[in-house]
């Protein structure tokens, strides 16, 4: 059973309002399950690709072959809370520690052919917050939200209504 959470987010929040927001879901949830959140530098890089590269050469120095990695990315499904806290529940049996990916503000490293990314195609789940497209800092506060709603709902707790 998956005994720890660990969120790998790229580039440190602009705005004070989503890291307070984020920093007080990551409280909430530490009461339930222990997390861990890394927050590792942008590619700082003018160069879009190159960007990329830097910022996916340092998550992947974060994961390790035993992680179940969870990526959010535009490609990926599109859950319901509900089914979010199905998938989670699925996920907290499995041995492994889950790992929650956001990438920076350009996305991951498309690969040499511009197909599915070497990092995508290292995921064990590919999610998507919305059709939408989202600043990366509010998709964080987004993804640590529900996270913590989910484990609400699993643990009866009145949050969800």
């Amino acid at each position: 059973m998956a005994h720890k959470i660990k969120f790998l987010f790229i580039g440190k929040a602009k705005n004070k309002h989503y890291e307070a927001l984020e920093s007080d879901y990551l409280n909430r949830l530490n009461k339930m399950i222990k997390s861990e959140c890394r927050i590792l530098p942008d590619g700082r890089v003018d160069d879009v690709t190159q960007r990329r590269q830097k910022e996916t050469e340092s998550l992947l120095d974060e994961i390790t072959g035993q992680d179940f990695v969870i990526v959010l990315d535009e490609t990926g499904q599109n859950l319901t809370t509900q089914g979010m806290t199905q998938k989670l529940s699925q996920w907290l049996m499995m041995p492994q520690r889950l790992v929650f990916v956001v990438g920076g503000a350009y996305g991951f490293d498309k690969g040499e052919a511009h197909n599915k990314s070497a990092f995508l195609k290292r995921a064990n789940a590919i999610l998507c917050l919305s059709q939408m497209t989202l600043p990366h800092e509010l998709a964080r506060v987004v993804l640590v939200e529900q996270i913590y709603r989910s484990f609400t709902l699993l643990n009866n707790i009145g949050y969800h209504h």
